[in-house]
C-alpha cells in the first residue's frame, strides 16, 4: 500500500470511529430524552393523581357534611311532627291519677321521648315559677301586672318548650308577672 492509501485508510477509520462516537452520543442523548419524557409523564401522572386524590377527599368531606345536615333536618322535621302528640301526652298526664296505669305508661313515653331529644342534643324547656323570662326560650302568652315587681318573671307555665341540636323548636308558653307602668 502506498503512503497515500495508508493515510486514506487511516482517515476513513478515524471518520468511522467519529461517526460511531457521534451515533453513540446521539443514541445517548435520545435515550436521555426518552428517560426525561418518561419521568415527566410519571411526574404529571403523580400530580394528576394527587389532584384527584385531593378532590376526592374534599368531595368526601362535603358529602359527610351534607349527610349530617340532612340528618339534622330530618330529625328536626320528625320532632316537629311529634310535638303535638307529646303535648297531648302531657295533657293526659295532668288529668290521670298518679297511680293509674295510663299515668305510668304516659310517664314512660315522655321519659323515652326526652331520651330521644337528649341523644340529638336537645330536651324539654321546663321553666320554673319565679324564673326570669328568657325570650329565646319562653313565649309570654299572658301578662299579670303588679304594682311592685322587678323584672319579668314566670308566674305560670301553660306548655313546655322543645329544643333539638341546640335550636329551639318551640318556646315554652308562659304567663309572666311584670311591674305596672306608671305614667
Amino acid at each position: 500500500m502506498t503512503p497515500f492509501q495508508e493515510e486514506l485508510y487511516r482517515l476513513l477509520q478515524d471518520c468511522k470511529q467519529e461517526s460511531n462516537a457521534f451515533t453513540s452520543a446521539q443514541e445517548d442523548a435520545g435515550n436521555e430524552i426518552t428517560r426525561l419524557i418518561k419521568f415527566s409523564n410519571a411526574w404529571d401522572f403523580k400530580d394528576k393523581f394527587e389532584n384527584v386524590n385531593k378532590a376526592n377527599e374534599q368531595l368526601n368531606t362535603k358529602l359527610a357534611q351534607e349527610k349530617a345536615e340532612a340528618e339534622t333536618r330530618t330529625i328536626k322535621s320528625i320532632t316537629r311532627e311529634l310535638i303535638p302528640i307529646v303535648d297531648d301526652l302531657f295533657l293526659l298526664l295532668r288529668v290521670s291519677s298518679d297511680n293509674d296505669a295510663i299515668n305510668k305508661t304516659v310517664r314512660l313515653l315522655l321519659v323515652n321521648f326526652e331520651g330521644y331529644l337528649k341523644r340529638h342534643g336537645g330536651g324539654f324547656i321546663r321553666p320554673k315559677i319565679g324564673e326570669a323570662l328568657n325570650p329565646a326560650k319562653h313565649k309570654a302568652v299572658s301578662v299579670i301586672e303588679v304594682p311592685v315587681h322587678t323584672g319579668n318573671t314566670i308566674e305560670e307555665v301553660f306548655r313546655i318548650g322543645y329544643y333539638i341540636e341546640n335550636q329551639v323548636l318551640r318556646e315554652a308558653e308562659v304567663k309572666v308577672k311584670c311591674a305596672v307602668k306608671t305614667a
